[in-house]
């Protein structure tokens, strides 16, 4: 099962993602937490060209996509029974198509190019104001200006409905958004350790 976890920066998604994480460990599944761009050396390394140049929006659009080769190769060879993403192509779209104006159009043709294909079973959307995003994030980066985030968010609102993902009040306590979570997971995770760890007993 792959599961990922989107939204603007500092709405939660990673906070959300490491809690998930450390949930399903602690309660014997094999799990991975993985992130885009940084889940491979290779991506880790577009994540620091990013934050330090001040680049065109299709040479970031390359750059993300070439990462997003990288890891779906990785996963591809990953034997986890659940595999957590913070971040996946979702985000091209909402961020480089929505927020910085390519061609949603051409973003998919790059996307559905990738000779390696992840089936996500959920996409979780942490929905939160730009407003109240900023408000949470100590220091910014380039790409939480608060016109560009109302942007993506309006993105990602447009988006939901053609890919199906799960909207989530990020307003809400974690732990409250990780019952949410395990509610829509319930069907997907063996009986034997969904029944161990009852939403209502989160720590």
């Amino acid at each position: 099962m792959v599961v990922a976890f989107e939204g603007i920066d500092g709405s939660g998604k990673t906070t959300l993602s490491k809690k998930l994480y450390k949930f399903l460990k602690d309660r014997g599944l094999k799990v991975k937490l993985l992130s885009e761009p940084g889940g491979t050396e290779f991506g880790r390394e577009v994540k620091r060209l990013l934050e330090e140049f001040k680049l065109e929006p299709l040479t970031e659009v390359f750059l993300f996509n070439s990462a997003r080769l990288e890891l779906y190769k990785r996963i591809k060879s990953l034997k986890e029974e659940v595999i957590i993403l913070d971040r996946c192509y979702i985000s091209t779209y909402a961020y480089q198509g929505y927020g910085r104006g390519v061609s949603l159009k051409l973003l998919k043709e790059l996307i559905n190019s990738l000779p390696y294909k992840v089936d996500l079973d959920f996409i979780f959307y942490l929905d939160l104001s730009p407003e109240d995003a900023l408000k949470r994030k100590v220091k910014r980066g380039r790409f939480e200006d608060l016109n560009f985030l109302k942007r993506v968010r309006e993105g990602y609102l447009k988006l939901q409905s053609e890919y199906n993902f799960i909207s989530l009040d990020a307003t809400k306590e974690p732990n409250s958004l990780l019952r949410e979570v395990l509610n829509y997971l319930k069907e997907k995770l063996p009986k034997s350790v969904y029944n161990s760890f009852p939403p209502q007993n989160l720590p």
